[in-house]
This record gives C-alpha cells, structure tokens and sequence, in this order.
C-alpha cells in the first residue's frame, strides 16, 4: 500500500487543517460544559485518564497546526510586513467585535445593573477597545455574571491568545535573523522548550513561574508544526502512526513527563486527521474558518445561558451553546474576520491565515 506523506496535504484545497481547528474549537466548548454549570474543581473524563482536559487537548492541536501554516505562509512569503498585518487582522477585528457585541448586546441582559447605571459605567465603553489588549483579564462591564457558579468570569479562554501572539512574533524573529529554515536551530528551539516545559511544569498554578511553563507548552506545541512543515516529507499521515503515538503515550500515562507525549500525540492528531478529506465537511471548512470565532464566542455564551436560565443542564446548556456558538461563529467570519483579512497588503484570503 502507499504511504501517504503530509507534503502531499500541506496545499490548503487538499487539506483539512480548517475542519480540525473546528472539531478543537468544539472540543474546547465541550470541556468547559463541565466546568460552566458546576464551578471550578469540577472534572471531566478525559482529564481523570490523561491528567488534561479535552480543552487542554484542543488547545495544543491549534498551535500545532498554526505552528504548520504559518511556517507555510512565513516561507511563501518573505515580506514582515504583510506577516505582521496578517496576523494583527487575524486576532484584532474578531476580539473587537466580540467586545462590541458583548458590551453592548449580551451585557445589559447578563448584568444585574439596571441598564441605565450600565450605559453609564465607563467599564461597559471601555470594555470592546481593552479586550484585545488585556483579553481575559479586561474590566468587564458593570456586574456581569454575578450568579453564575464561576462569578464575573467574562470569557476566560481568551488567555491563550497571547502566547498564540508570542509564538507569531518568535517565528517573525526567526525570519528577521535568517533562522527561520536552519533545522538546527528549530529542532533545537524545539527541544529546549520540551525540557523546559518538563522542568516547570511543577509550577504550573505558580503566580510567577505558571506563565512560563504555558509559554514552553504551547511554544512546544507551535514548534513541533513549523519542525513538521520542513519535514514534510518525511512524516507518514496514516492513522496507525496515531495508535503508536497513543500507545506510547499510555505507555508514558505515569511518568514524570507524561505531558510530552500527549502534547506528541495531540500533534499527531491534528497532523494526520488535517491531511485527509472528508467531502463536503473540508469543502465548507475551507471557505467558512468559524473557528476562531466558535473560540472567543464558546465561554461567554455558556455562560450566559447560566445566567438567564438557573436550572439549565449540563448537556443540554453545551448542547445550546454549541447551537449558538457554531452560528454566530460563522457570521463572525463572513462580517468581521474575512473582510479584514482581505485588508491584507495582497488582497487574498486563505486557509494559510492560521489564527
């Protein structure tokens, strides 16, 4: 039988890269449907056999594949400056809108303010011009979620995003310095954040040490998709190389750096499923990315379906969020996100504008 390599998917029309995001966007929601209704201390399934939720998981599949993309867009391209206003269109536009659209439209329904102290309060105006600056640690408006089981969260997963902007400023860096397609450099890059993500994951709920060790994680996550871009060739995307890489990380389930062979088989996962197609599901995906905006959006709708609605189940309230998450997800991309990326210096949208 032939082997099918991962050169043969990286060109966007023979891919699925857009279709997994999707599948991780939702995979996010769904962890945090346990956590939601039941506040923090809450666990899911996954995390009980893997020590990661199935957020967690997800995560690390959208950094790999960005790690993979952009390193695609990066060596097409040897313009900085489209790199940097490509990746600014990418996060900004969506984060504002959702802000507006939050401060605006779910606010005054989710906060018990009466709506005229609401209207009144600087935080509320404030709120869509900070959020793609402070991201989850924006002042939210006026008395937001104050009877949830987690208070005042607004849209805490927006924290990733940050260090999704770290790793595009790390790669511009690499390009900027002519290190961008030294394999040394990259492999070593590569293991130095491995070992770094081991050594302080000790401290990952440590106020000083904890930013880091996401930083090494994720940095490690990214890394391994720019390293398998330049090793392409050499990658097979069939599935039984995922059960290997399931095996040995049951294998390693228990060891001191169990962590690195799950981020390895999440990188496994996102680069073996994204090679294939799967009809009409790749078709749509490539030309409606909703996955971005089925992110920023999952966390506040949830919990704003909790805040209107007390008593709402766990799997019916992910159910509803998922309903309403995948539909303004894509008016998202069709209003905001793909409007803005065709600001960019070449007019063109692609699936290489991994967010």
């Amino acid at each position: 039988m032939t082997t099918r390599w991962l050169s043969e998917s990286i060109a966007p029309e023979r891919n699925s890269f857009n279709l997994v995001r999707l599948l991780a966007a939702i995979g996010v929601i769904v962890s945090h449907a346990f956590l939601i209704p039941n506040g923090v201390g809450s666990q899911e399934p996954l995390q009980q056999l893997t020590g990661l939720t199935l957020g967690q998981h997800a995560v690390h599949v959208f950094f790999v594949i960005s790690g993979l993309t952009l390193a695609r867009s990066l060596e097409l391209s040897s313009s900085m400056v489209r790199y940097a206003v490509s990746r600014f269109l990418r996060i900004v536009p969506a984060l504002v809108g959702f802000g507006v659209i939050f401060a605006f439209i779910v606010g005054p329904i989710v906060s018990k303010s009466p709506w005229e102290e609401y209207f009144l309060n600087e935080k509320t105006w404030q709120y869509p011009f900070l959020v793609w600056l402070q991201f989850q640690n924006t002042p939210p408006p006026p008395r937001i979620f104050e009877s949830v089981p987690i208070a005042g969260a607004v849209n805490n997963p927006l924290w990733t995003i940050k260090y999704e902007i770290f790793a595009y400023v790390g790669l511009g860096l690499f390009a900027v310095g002519r290190l961008f397609q030294k394999m040394t450099v990259l492999v070593g890059t590569l293991v130095a954040l491995a070992a770094l993500t081991i050594a302080l994951q000790p401290y990952e709920l440590n106020h000083s040490l904890g930013p880091l060790f996401q930083a090494a994680k994720f940095g490690t996550c990214f890394m391994l998709g720019v390293v398998a871009y330049f090793l392409k060739q050499f990658i097979p995307a069939k599935a039984i190389w995922l059960a290997v890489s399931l095996l040995i990380a049951v294998a390693f389930s228990n060891s001191n750096f169990a962590i690195l062979p799950f981020i390895l088989l999440d990188a496994h996962f996102a680069l073996i499923v994204g090679s294939h197609d799967y009809g009409a599901l790749s078709a749509w995906t490539r030309v409606n990315d909703v996955s971005y905006g089925a992110y920023i959006y999952g966390w506040p709708t949830h919990q704003s379906l909790v805040a209107i609605f007390p008593g709402i189940g766990m799997f019916s309230g992910g159910a509803l969020t998922l309903i309403i998450v995948l539909t303004v997800g894509l008016l998202s991309w069709r209003a905001i996100e793909k409007p803005a990326l065709l600001l960019k210096p070449s007019a063109r949208v692609t699936r290489d504008s991994a967010w």
